[in-house]
């Protein structure tokens, strides 16, 4: 089955030129408690909207204080300006503000609307509330529940949220989450709390790209088990920490998993009853994984028109690590496991150590083996190696969760005062958090430096603009709306040409592809591609500025799969 991986591809360049198609009608959002009136009640005495489609831009470095929840049920886009590299300001923040009895907004918006589009971009939106006392409550930053909406976050920062940063439950829902920080998603009491984005309601397309996943609790994927997925990508995140495991997907029929850093998952362990209870998966003999999915039974088969042979499950060139303080704890703290007969039935207890967090557990690993009942799951390149980051920050990071999960494990559970706090670098003044913010995400193992499938950093590449520079142009290069079923290559175009043409080629499959320039005495002149590239349709420019007029020949190359060398002229 092949998947429409350029849905990625067209979306992520409808985001990169988004700021050029935001500047029909915006309309700048006055900043202290004033959000809320502004943007509710720019409405018709008849309440429609003022203007359809208005884009509200706030300003960077400004505060705006939320009074009431609002309840989107229009096309909504609400922005700010890219950050200045030469004079970085930290984006406008959105804050929970307080309704006149004195209680706290718990939901700064909600999507209640049906077939509507949504945009959230260069936002902060703080977790923490306007008295700056970090609570123990159920706050979310994008609550919802509706049909048929196109969600996009775009280079947002969401700071402290105790319950979740984004908890929707759209059916038909399209989200984008694009260059995102999600940062202290802690909960203090609740180890299921803390959660990043989490849909569970029959997702469309769910897409993350390049994001960091810093000091959180929860689920970052979080999909219904009874409803389909059409598509689900997980392409150059960080994941650094959670309490446990960060996703659940058990019924996904199509998704890929590339690219990314898993580092320190599962912090609070899996003891054996929990295990049997269900908590963390489907699977009572085996501890939950990163990586989780079950096979499909026959009623969901028949409710999704799909095979258990038919799912597409791609895993590239990820990789994990567990800290050794979190094996430390895994061993060292005792789980009483009962001993049984041939019956079943309970003849005593033994003592052991809690399992450690694997890539996938045994019964997922079978799947991922079996080629003649699974022949699409895919997992290759997985590398268990420490990314080396930041020893200061790390040490920081890995001793406050083991703090809290050694708090928790000791009975305190949740519903006991505040455990030891796990916020990373929290000031005592939330509303003056210092920008850029101080943690670092970049690594120092070189190994991964080059790991990604197009030879690029592994993990979210807003760490290495270099790389993230490449990735966009490799992105912004591709063309057309579906996976080619051939592989191609086609005339170049203007032909003859003077100084530039264009070569376009395509490919059905992901592989190592290279386009080379030679000249009528068969030496190289150019190379345009020498990479890993998904699958797709693609164009690159042949400048030919340096060269003198005469015949040149154009040779791809795809793995072993194909080989083609057309002819081309340079007319000056």
């Amino acid at each position: 089955m092949k998947t429409n991986l350029l849905i990625l591809f067209l979306i992520i360049s409808a985001m990169v030129n988004m700021s050029s198609v935001l500047k029909a009608d915006e309309v700048v959002v006055p900043d202290g408690t004033a959000i809320f009136d502004f943007i509710m009640g720019d409405t018709t005495s008849t309440g429609e909207r003022n203007v359809p489609g208005r884009i509200y831009k706030l300003e960077r470095g400004k505060v705006y204080i939320v009074t009431d929840v609002m309840e989107i049920d229009f096309d909504f886009y609400l922005v700010a300006d890219d950050d200045d590299p030469n004079n970085p300001t930290r984006p406008p923040m959105l804050v929970r503000g307080i309704y006149p009895d004195g209680s706290l907004v718990m939901n700064l918006f909600y999507i209640s609307g049906d077939n509507i589009n949504v945009e959230f971009k260069n936002l902060l939106f703080q977790g923490v509330p306007i008295d700056n006392n970090y609570r123990n409550d159920l706050a979310v930053a994008i609550g919802g529940a509706g049909e048929n909406v196109n969600l996009r976050l775009n280079n947002c920062v969401f700071n402290g949220w105790s319950r979740a940063a984004v908890r929707v439950r759209i059916a038909n829902i399209n989200l984008l989450v694009n260059d995102c920080y999600f940062r202290n998603l802690v909960q203090p009491v609740h180890p299921f709390h803390g959660q990043s984005v989490t849909t569970y309601s029959g997702e469309d397309t769910l897409i993350y790209t390049n994001n960091t996943f810093f000091n959180t609790s929860s689920y970052i994927i979080l999909t219904n088990p009874g409803k389909k997925t059409n598509y689900l990508k997980f392409d150059h995140n960080t994941v650094f920490t959670t309490i446990v495991n960060p996703f659940w997907t058990p019924s996904v029929t199509n998704a890929e998993f590339t690219n990314n850093i898993f580092f320190g998952i599962h912090a609070l362990g899996q003891r054996q009853r929990e295990i049997q209870a269900g908590w963390f998966g489907w699977w009572p003999d085996s501890p939950t994984g990163i990586m989780n999915y079950d096979t499909l039974s026959s009623d969901l088969e028949a409710q999704f028109g799909i095979s258990d042979a038919e799912r597409r499950i791609i895993q590239r060139n990820n990789a994990w690590y567990n800290p050794q303080e979190f094996i430390d704890f895994w061993s060292n703290f005792p789980d009483s496991v009962a001993v049984t007969d041939a019956n079943g039935d309970t003849t005593g207890w033994t003592v052991q150590p809690l399992p450690s967090t694997p890539w996938m557990n045994s019964i997922v690993q079978a799947m991922f083996d079996d080629d003649a009942n699974y022949p699409n799951f895919v997992d290759e390149g997985t590398m268990n190696v420490d990314p080396q980051f930041d020893p200061t920050m790390t040490q920081v990071v890995v001793d406050s969760v083991v703090s809290w999960v050694t708090w928790w494990r000791n009975g305190l559970g949740w519903n006991s005062p505040d455990g030891p706090s796990r916020q990373y670098d929290f000031s005592a003044d939330q509303f003056n958090l210092p920008w850029p913010l101080p943690e670092q995400l970049t690594y120092s193992n070189s190994a991964l430096a080059t790991a990604s499938t197009e030879g690029l950093h592994l993990g979210d590449l807003n760490w290495y603009p270099d790389d993230k520079a490449q990735w966009l142009t490799d992105i912004k290069n591709e063309t057309g709306a579906t996976i080619p079923v051939n592989y191609s290559l086609e005339q170049n175009y203007p032909n003859p040409f003077n100084p530039s043409t264009v070569i376009k080629f395509s490919i059905p499959d992901q592989n190592n592809v290279s386009l080379d320039v030679f000249n009528a005495l068969g030496q190289k002149v150019a190379t345009l591609v020498n990479k890993n590239l998904s699958a797709g349709k693609y164009a690159y420019t042949f400048d030919a500025s340096n060269l003198s007029s005469g015949v040149y020949f154009y040779t791809l190359k795809v793995g072993d799969s194909f080989s083609k060398t057309m002819k081309m002229i340079l007319m000056k």
